[in-house]
């Protein structure tokens, strides 16, 4: 018998800390004390006693492990390439027809997130159709398209709406087979938790200097 991760569930390690995101009810966690120490040694893979099965045990009740009947692979905190580079200077043109196809996945985006589970809006199948694989957008069209998609925050609010506004960007992006990553990312002290977009190292969604501030728990 050993233990697993269970279905929707992701971790890190940010500030020494641990920090579950468990997308089938959409909350975060964090493990302290017997149950803190039991899980380290399950991922470090450090023969477990009695005690520290009982406190795994507590996770599996509280759905964030499950039992599992042959050995594991070691379970491991979500790592990702934090970006090292942003988005240079906007062109001074306004591209009308990508604000426009912007603004309409910002929409759908927004009553997707009214009527589906956040587990499927971030399950990178459900909602996202992969970019054409014969198509390789240059760096002029990235930008191109990442600045059009950023103007409309003149149009509408995103104060609180990193989420539905990352999740429209991956969505927008895609549809104009442009592969990106959707990144969740938490912060302990103060807590908080954050999403953005990037392209390989280049930040399509926000600043350097806020995202570097978050540890990746959930790479879309």
């Amino acid at each position: 018998m050993s233990f697993g991760l269970h279905q929707g569930v992701h971790f890190c390690i940010a500030n020494d800390q641990l920090t579950f995101l468990d997308l089938n009810s959409g909350r975060y966690s964090s493990l302290s004390g017997v149950t803190y120490e039991a899980f380290r040694k399950l991922a470090d893979n450090v023969p477990l006693g009695d005690a520290d099965l009982d406190a795994l045990d507590l996770l599996v009740d509280r759905k964030l492990l499950c039992r599992i009947e042959r050995n594991s692979p070691p379970l491991m905190p979500t790592e990702f390439s934090m970006p090292d580079t942003d988005l240079p200077d906007p062109p001074r043109h306004f591209h009308w027809r990508l604000t426009a196809r912007a603004l309409a996945s910002q929409a759908w985006v927004g009553w997707q997130m009214r009527r589906r589970p956040l587990s499927q809006m971030l399950s990178g199948t459900a909602v996202f159709k992969p970019p054409a694989p014969d198509r390789q957008a240059s760096f002029q069209d990235i930008v191109t398209a990442a600045t059009a998609f950023q103007n409309t925050r003149m149009l509408v609010t995103t104060q609180d709406q990193c989420l539905n506004w990352s999740l429209a960007m991956r969505l927008y992006l895609s549809g104009l087979c442009i592969g990106a990553n959707l990144v969740v990312g938490v912060r302990r002290t103060p807590w908080s938790a954050h999403a953005w977009v990037q392209k390989d190292r280049l930040l399509l969604s926000d600043s350097l200097d806020h995202v570097r501030q978050y540890t990746p728990i959930l790479v879309v």
